[in-house]
């Protein structure tokens, strides 16, 4: 998976006070290992993670539990499965590949599936703003050196040490020092 774009996605999600649940369709394609390597990397941040196969059709049973009664979108690049994940759920589905599409699982459960992506615009956050959406770092907001800490460059910073120690994900702290770079260019032109 492209994991900037997952971690842009949720940064969206977060911004906008959104519960995230991240899917992996394809679960067959993972060993253990690596699946819990990401489930301990995206529930590090607040998400929940669920595996699945939409091919085999594993998973699904815990996807219907996790949906119902919500308003559920979709999201992803194209090829994951979401059209399939989709014409699963809601079996009377007659065209697969629409570029939308919205069904009813039960009465109070909506699904819509998006067309996919391969970039995302980032919402409106300022630079300064930016760790306070990335959920791992908050119990270390505070214990920087220095106030008003962005956690890239700074010297004492809790949020690197946590990241130096394993505490926080690497990558998810590549993604946040890649999204503070596009936020600091993007405002600069």
């Amino acid at each position: 998976p492209n994991f900037n774009l997952l971690d842009k996605f949720i940064l969206m999600m977060n911004y906008q006070d959104v519960p995230t649940v991240v899917c992996f369709n394809k679960e067959e394609l993972a060993d253990d290992e690596y699946k819990n390597e990401l489930k301990k990397k995206y529930e590090g941040c607040g998400c929940e993670c669920i595996f699945i196969s939409a091919k085999n059709n594993i998973g699904i049973d815990r996807i219907m539990e996790v949906l119902k009664g919500k308003t559920t979108v979709l999201a992803g690049p194209s090829g994951v499965g979401k059209s399939t994940l989709t014409n699963l759920l809601i079996p009377d589905m007659e065209e697969q590949g629409e570029v939308s599409q919205t069904g009813e699982v039960s009465r109070i459960t909506y699904i819509c599936d998006t067309p996919g992506f391969t970039s995302l615009n980032l919402p409106d956050v300022e630079k300064e703003d930016l760790r306070f959406y990335f959920e791992e770092f908050v119990p270390f907001e505070g214990k920087c050196r220095f106030n008003g800490c962005m956690h890239v460059s700074e010297p004492g910073c809790a949020v690197k040490q946590a990241v130096e120690d394993g505490i926080i994900n690497y990558d998810r702290y590549k993604s946040y020092t890649d999204i503070f770079e596009e936020i600091k260019n993007k405002k600069k032109y």
